[in-house]
């Protein structure tokens, strides 16, 4: 929507002087505020030299021009409030004995900005504890009150009351469903530049949050209710505002750190690989394809972390990451194995399969086909496929020994081109910075590597129409520019 078709709601933010960090504190939620589009009245901003300091106030609460009043309540406001002292004392006259007969209570909002130390009780006024307040009082509650104020002044609740006779909805239908995963990155955004301190913590936090929120795509199948490749894909197609909160937290991981640390990625992939197979414990009939919706998931989310880190060249990240051992739980949980990324790609019959033969899409993939319609308008397709390649040859190239390669699924859904990517191997500053993802040290090393690739083999035949890294680079060519 644009803000020339929505006036800015005006508001009024009333608060005790308590201290110059209490003030400095005040500022910065009304400067945050008119950023997001709220005109605020302050007394710093709009109490001038000569006006009448109480009839200022008294216009402030009664105009009905303000459609907020933003009572800010931390102890110096509690106290000057219940003793009738000072502005505030004044202010509290004006809205607990005139005000709140004859206006809509719901245009004053108590805003928490302290608690008691040895209780945790909010420094309310006696006469507004009975109201519901917006708690802001601390940094781990500030985002998530924040955005609840910001809903109230834009009267834009998180819950509507839904018509009777109706199912019950989310915030908006054509809204896709609300996750924990996305306040998480509003408070990582806004940490970045307040708070780095916190910036480990809410890695690990969305990260646990997301592995969590997988729980509400597990399902029981009964054969003959439903289709099982069905169920699968609709799973799918639901991941998919969880998935776009991923891929928001991995380029705030990109911006806030000049090298991002891949420890947490690595056991991220460890546990969400888990989610692929029956749960330790898990008794009862079950088929191995009702899992395959988190296999799609793993698949995806791990190449667009790739792509992720391509794009905002992290590629000592990158190269941690594919150069990790991650360590997975046997499918009977009796102990782990070491795995290379490789085996993040997975099959997922019901869809390759069970689905392609159902309907009869006569597709190569059935996975990569619904990979290709769920790319974003930053990541799109052709980065994607550069990406799948890319995993495909430095499998290939690796010197650890591996069971399988990455098999890049998506290769046969563009047309053919040449990999950005090894194309920049042209220039010799190119290769002393990406050097570490062929696992050699210098243009001599990396053109023999190149030189010897041969294409894997399996008894399908399933590689024989990707490109080779000749098709996209010569040797000569190779560090041929400074």
């Amino acid at each position: 929507m644009s803000d020339k078709t929505v006036k800015p709601p005006k508001i009024f933010i009333s608060y005790s002087w308590t201290s110059q960090a209490h003030e400095d504190w005040v500022l910065e939620l009304a400067s945050r505020l008119r950023d997001n589009y709220v005109d605020v009245v302050l007394d710093k901003w709009d109490l001038k030299e000569g006006h009448d300091i109480y009839a200022f106030m008294e216009s402030m609460v009664r105009s009905e021009e303000i459609e907020k009043v933003l009572v800010i309540c931390d102890k110096g406001y509690k106290t000057k409030a219940e003793g009738r002292s000072g502005g505030v004392g004044t202010e509290t006259q004006i809205i607990s004995k005139q005000v709140y007969s004859d206006v809509n209570q719901e245009k004053f909002i108590p805003i928490v900005a302290e608690r008691d130390i040895e209780t945790g009780e909010p420094a309310i006024p006696i006469y507004m504890q009975s109201r519901k307040y917006i708690d802001l009082s601390s940094p781990d509650q500030f985002e998530k009150g924040y955005e609840e104020l910001l809903r109230n002044v834009f009267n834009r609740p998180v819950y509507r009351k839904p018509a009777l006779g109706a199912l019950p909805t989310w915030l908006f239908e054509d809204a896709p469903a609300h996750y924990r995963t996305a306040n998480i990155n509003k408070a990582i955004k806004d940490s970045i530049t307040r708070n780095p301190q916190r910036l480990s913590s809410l890695t690990q936090e969305f990260l646990e949050v997301f592995l969590d929120s997988l729980g509400q795509f597990e399902f029981e199948y009964k054969h003959g209710e439903v289709e099982l490749d069905e169920l699968v894909f609709e799973k799918i197609q639901e991941m998919l505002t969880l998935r776009n909160d991923y891929l928001e937290f991995v380029e705030l991981q990109c911006s806030s750190q000049s090298q991002v640390v891949v420890e947490p990625f690595i056991r991220f992939f460890e546990q969400l690989q888990q989610k692929t197979m029956r749960p330790e414990g898990f008794s009862g009939t079950f088929y191995e394809e009702q899992w395959d919706h988190f296999k799609f998931l793993v698949r995806e989310v791990f190449l667009f972390t790739v792509v992720i880190f391509i794009d905002k060249m992290q590629y000592q990240a990158l190269s941690d990451l594919l150069q990790s051992t991650y360590f997975i739980p046997d499918r009977d949980y009796s102990g782990t194995q070491a795995r290379t990324y490789d085996y993040f790609d997975r099959y997922c019959r019901s869809l390759d399969e069970i689905r392609n033969k159902r309907l009869e899409l006569r597709k190569v993939s059935v996975t990569a086909d619904i990979l290709m319609n769920r790319v974003t308008e930053r990541y799109t397709r052709k980065k994607l496929v550069q990406a799948d390649l890319l995993l495909y040859y430095l499998s290939v190239l690796s010197d650890t020994e591996r069971s399988w390669v990455w098999y890049p699924r998506s290769h046969v859904y563009e047309e053919y081109y040449k990999l950005d990517f090894l194309q920049r191997l042209r220039s010799k500053r190119y290769i002393e910075t990406v050097k570490m993802l062929f696992e050699v040290q210098n243009i001599d090393t990396l053109k023999r590597k190149i030189e010897s690739f041969k294409h894997a083999h399996r008894s399908n035949s399933v590689f024989g129409g990707i490109p080779s890294i000749t098709d996209h680079i010569s040797l000569e060519e190779i560090g041929l520019y400074p």
